[in-house]
Formats: structure tokens, sequence, C-alpha cells
């Protein structure tokens, strides 16, 4: 996977993570998001509260819940679900994933020790407001890849 930002740190549930890995999922389905192809660390929220993985995003469709829901129906047959999720926004955001890869979990314990203000995303926060987080993620990618 080629690493060029925008970085975020996206929360997933980790049955959301399993059908992205299983070819499932070709879609992330978000109310925002950014306007740009993006490269997201996965951090999965209770129980499992680890990052797990990098997914490299394709430039989102962006249009009204109905459009939205409409791929979701076509790629997932979750329309119904995706409308829900949507109802009373004016646009959502469907993200064509084009790569992932699991990295080495990162636990939320880890991650406090050495960073003790992280706080875990509700939805996705940018790295480039936390470089140091962000610096610590990719070399230890790296480090993992060789």
């Amino acid at each position: 996977m080629e690493l060029k930002g925008p970085f975020i740190l996206l929360s997933l549930d980790k049955l959301y993570f399993e059908e992205i890995k299983n070819g499932v999922k070709k879609y992330e389905f978000r109310k925002k998001y950014l306007n740009a192809p993006s490269i997201a660390f996965i951090y999965c929220p209770s129980p499992d509260q680890k990052i797990r993985g990098m997914i490299q995003f394709d430039t989102p469709i962006i249009g009204s819940p109905e459009k939205i829901a409409s791929i979701s129906q076509e790629s997932t047959g979750e329309g119904d679900l995706t409308a829900e999720y949507l109802k009373g926004k004016k646009q959502g955001y469907a993200i064509p994933i084009m790569e992932w890869e699991e990295i080495k979990p990162l636990t939320l314990h880890e991650i406090r020790f050495l960073f003790p203000n992280f706080v875990p995303p509700q939805s996705y926060y940018r790295l480039d407001h936390k470089p140091d987080l962000l610096e610590f993620l990719l070399k230890r990618h790296l480090k993992a890849e060789l």
C-alpha cells in the first residue's frame, strides 16, 4: 500500500473490519468524511480496543441519503440500514475501499502508555493534528514490513 495521506484514525466495529477483510464490504458509509482519498488506521472499539489495520480509501461519493442508501443496497443489500443511519441528513458519504491490510494489533493500553492523552475516535479524526501518534504508527508499520 502506498502511504500517501491524508491520514486518519477511524473507529470501525470489528464486525465491519472483518467484512472488509473477507471482501464483503466494498464501501464505508459515513455521515461526514473528508472529500479526498485517504489512508485510515482502523481502531476497533470495545470490546476489542485495538488499532488493527489500515485502509486506503478512494475519493468518497457524496450524495443524498437516498443515493448513498442505493449504493449500500447494491453493494451489500443493506440499503435500509444505511437509509436509517443517514435519516435527517442532507448528504452522506460512500467511501470506496481500495486496499486494506491487517497490521500488528496495538492495544488501547499500549497506546496510552506511549501517549497518555490518547482518546479513541468516536467516528474519525485526522492524524496530521496528532503528528507524534502518526509518526509512531507509520514507523511501527514500516518496521513490521521489514
